[in-house]
């Protein structure tokens, strides 16, 4: 069986949501955890820690949460930042089931949260493929994918880089 994995990729208004934040709340959820790849940062002690819980505890999925406690600046942004990008990175050591931010908004001042796993790059669209021979039908899934990247081309690019 094959077993095809796209991570979430978060969308630009997220990011921008982001950017105007003072974080005070992270959590994250992690299920199906192996051995946590060897990274770094918040990301690298969420996983690392999260292993550990599923080990002494059986837990099928370990969520951790971190609070500022009510300090003016709030978490340090970059790292959570970084974190929240390796995160969305695809280790498949483990799967994402919950990844957040919520603090307050320069803009509007209000406390709202981000989740990095709802508010995504996506498209759907229903197609039916039950009139097709295979190679129709391969063809149309093909055309449904291109219209995908093409449609968020420019934001992949930016942030992904050329490639």
């Amino acid at each position: 069986m094959a077993r095809y994995v796209a991570p979430p990729t978060a969308d630009e208004d997220s990011w921008a949501k982001f950017g105007r934040k003072t974080i005070s709340r992270f959590s994250v959820g992690l299920s199906a955890i192996a051995d946590p790849a060897d990274i770094g940062g918040v990301a690298g002690a969420v996983s690392s820690a999260s292993k550990r819980l599923h080990d002494m505890t059986h837990a099928p999925t370990v969520h951790i949460s971190m609070y500022s406690g009510g300090a003016e600046d709030g978490l340090e942004k970059g790292a959570i930042r970084g974190a929240i990008e390796t995160l969305l990175g695809g280790d498949p050591n483990y799967e994402v089931t919950a990844l957040s931010v919520s603090g307050e908004d320069e803009d509007d001042r209000g406390s709202t949260a981000i989740d990095f796993l709802d508010d995504v790059l996506r498209e759907r669209e229903e197609i039916d493929l039950t009139e097709l021979d295979a190679d129709q039908s391969y063809n149309e899934r093909i055309r449904f994918l291109h219209d995908c990247f093409a449609a968020h081309i420019d934001y992949l690019e930016r942030y992904y880089g050329m490639g």
